[in-house]
């Protein structure tokens, strides 16, 4: 990105205003990946280790883990209490940590220290987002065999006018008729309603003409029009009219930023087969992976607070022709979408992206979170060799910090290749072409020497690493004046909680067991003085779920047979090893804390690196900052939706993109400032 302007508040580029006093910290960031995990036999790995550790925890930041099974619905906004099974003491309820959200967060920090795979990953991941070609797709129509296979054929659109209007009644302009698309995405004509997938008769026209663009340029065009919908098309008769046409509906999307009378569905009619499509069934299962990212009210803020469903009726599982837009093949992809300039779901996979960390599937070939937390895949599996209890508050005063209703949590965008990538852009955008901008699949941009748009693919593209949250809370910042669908009310435990549980382990080696605690601790030596914590629970974006644990006790478990018949030994860890001590396992005497991905891990599990970098008085980004998703401003409306719509443009001809997620550590050079993302004002 290439300044244009600049004064004291704020960088020109273009025409975004990029604030120079008004920064965020993005909550989240990754740690990069190492080569690739360490494999080997699970035989291998077997150890005669039994017993279990004694271990609590306690809250650095309030904690909530929500129980979802008693919500309380109000206005569709949702209320939780903190888990807990109904045990009364001293007029409270008492708070519990189910063993699973603890075991979920050792697993994923214990993955990050031992460079393990990455274990929630599933082959079934789509990169789904909406096109950066603005040349739009192709209309066409998917046909199912018997077998369930799918065939594709171009089609010819016919634009049919519609609204969205309220009152739900058809109307007439010029000598088209307007057809309302009620709530439900259907049209009603005559009590007969007809939704997206039927197949119906309309009347038509076809014209050819010219027109004058905005520069004064004239262009020929070609355009279809539906002018009246006769009825659903009856099988096996045929319509000999020649002003008739049969042909599937398509109605879309709600009309956006649209005005009412410019609002076209359409009706698609099947022309040839499509030619040179490659493993159209698998994009057809792309396909509704698209249908469902449209329907996830935590990703289509469109549809929250109400009971729409977007392209309601575009029934794949059942439907033996369905209407889609394709784009014809690019570097021997063929994209299908439900809207001409959409969604699409990227090609790359992500085994393509992340490789040999992918899950493992094969006791031969276990990693090291694998082989203690166990794994199951489609052909094997592996048991666990640790069991994990309920975390339990064993105090009398009441540890419930106030009721509040925090801010929307948004869902992970993956697609959003500027914060979920490793890409060479990623590392200096300045050295890419002026319209620029890349996927997961493609990098476009336009020739500066031609002026045409052209596409590459992309090899050397992975994602960022393992996502991790900083550590920082302020409440102020975290807490909502509105109650709606999109956010909730919550009762957390205060700070300074302290919980009690066990980890039961078998058959482990003494090599496993250091690791575990470990992890467990999170302590270093005195060569490192960084204060390191977990993350768990609802909240970790605005700050919550921070907490320390703590090895109290290690207690080793012998059964051995006598003549008196079978012996039971429970004795603690330090009498059973002369050369190790619980205190003094650290992590930088288990693992090798040199890497890159260590150094960074010691960086964002710091629990105070945020607030003494730029939040202390003394720090020179005092008042300047905010921790929270970055914000834009659009139109005097400030959101995270408007930064980044603003932080890439969706024009080709003048694409460009400003900033991407900043890295855990910045090179040599390492600058707070670099971890900094700016405010965007248009």
């Amino acid at each position: 990105m290439n300044n244009n302007n600049q004064n004291k508040d704020y960088t020109l580029y273009k025409d975004v205003k990029i604030s120079n006093t008004n920064y965020y910290i993005n909550p989240y960031n990754f740690i990069s990946l190492e080569d690739k995990p360490q494999r080997e036999k699970a035989s291998n790995r077997r150890g005669n280790l039994n017993g279990y550790i004694k271990c609590s925890l306690t809250t650095k930041t309030p904690v909530m883990i929500p129980d979802t099974q008693n919500v309380v619905v109000n206005n569709n906004h949702n209320t939780y209490q903190f888990f807990n099974y109904q045990e009364k003491r001293n007029g409270y309820t008492v708070p519990v940590i189910p063993g699973s959200e603890i075991r979920g967060m050792l697993r994923s920090d214990y993955e990050t220290f031992t460079n393990s795979c990455m274990s929630t990953l599933s082959e079934d991941i789509s990169f789904i987002s909406r096109t950066n070609n603005r040349n739009g797709k192709n209309p066409g129509i998917l046909v199912k065999n018997k077998d369930g296979k799918w065939t594709l054929y171009k089609a010819k659109r016919y634009a049919l006018h519609t609204s969205r209007g309220e009152e739900g009644k058809n109307s007439q302009k010029n000598n088209e008729i307007v057809y309302a698309v009620d709530k439900d995405n259907k049209i009603t004509i005559d009590k007969k309603e007809y939704k997206t997938g039927d197949i119906i008769d309309f009347n038509y026209k076809e014209i050819e003409g010219t027109k004058k663009l905005k520069n004064g340029k004239e262009i020929k065009f070609k355009a279809n029009y539906a002018l009246k919908i006769i009825g659903k098309t009856i099988p096996n008769e045929k319509n000999n009219s020649s002003s008739v046409l049969s042909g599937i509906l398509f109605i879309g999307e709600t009309g956006g930023n649209k005005k009412q009378d410019s609002i076209h569905d359409s009706i698609f009619v099947k022309s040839n087969l499509a030619e040179n499509i490659k493993d159209l069934d698998d994009e057809v299962k792309k396909l509704q992976a698209i249908y469902d990212v449209y329907n996830d009210k935590g990703i289509n803020q469109k549809i929250r607070g109400n009971n729409k469903t977007w392209y309601a009726g575009y029934d794949i599982k059942n439907l033996k022709e369905l209407p889609v837009w394709y784009s014809t093949p690019v570097n021997g992809h063929t994209y299908l979408s439900l809207a001409s300039i959409g969604k699409e779901a990227y090609h790359k996979k992500i085994q393509d992206l992340v490789g040999d960390y992918m899950p493992c599937i094969d006791r031969e070939k276990i990693c090291d979170a694998c082989y203690l937390f166990g794994f199951v895949s489609n052909d094997d599996s592996d048991s666990s060799k640790i069991r994990i209890s309920d975390a339990v508050y064993n105090l009398s005063d009441n540890p419930y910090d106030k009721q509040i209703t925090i801010k929307e949590l948004a869902s992970p965008h993956i697609a959003n290749a500027t914060f979920y990538s490793l890409f060479s852009a990623n590392t200096n955008i300045d050295e890419y072409p002026k319209s620029f901008d890349f996927n997961y699949d493609n990098m476009i941009y336009t020739d500066p020497k031609t002026n045409k748009l052209i596409s590459k693919p992309i090899d050397d593209i992975t994602i960022r690493g393992r996502k991790h949250y900083w550590h920082y809370y302020d409440q102020a910042n975290i807490i909502s004046n509105v109650k709606n669908e999109r956010n909730c009310t919550i009762t957390p435990v205060k700070s300074e909680t302290k919980f009690e549980f066990k980890i039961y382990f078998n058959n482990i080696t003494q090599k496993d067991l250091k690791k575990l605690v470990a992890v467990i601790n999170l302590k270093c030596s005195s060569n490192y003085s960084a204060k390191l914590a977990h993350k768990i629970g609802k909240g970790k974006p605005l700050g919550l779920g921070s907490c320390i644990l703590n090895v109290d006790n290690i207690y080793i478990r012998n059964i051995s047979l006598t003549n008196n018949g079978v012996k039971y030994e429970l004795k603690d860890y330090n009498s059973c090893f002369n050369d190790s001590k619980i205190d003094e396992i650290y992590l930088d005497n288990t693992f090798n804390m040199d890497t890159i991905s260590m150094k960074e891990a010691l960086r964002i599990y710091d629990l105070n690196y945020i607030k003494d970098t730029y939040f202390s008085e003394n720090s020179i980004f005092y008042n300047k900052v905010k921790f929270q998703y970055p914000i834009g401003e659009k139109n005097n409306q400030e959101n995270s939706m408007n930064w980044f719509m603003l932080n890439k443009s969706t024009n080709m001809r003048d694409a460009y993109i400003i900033a991407i997620l900043p890295k855990i550590i910045n090179g040599k050079n390492d600058n707070p400032k670099d971890l900094l993302l700016s405010k965007y004002i248009k």
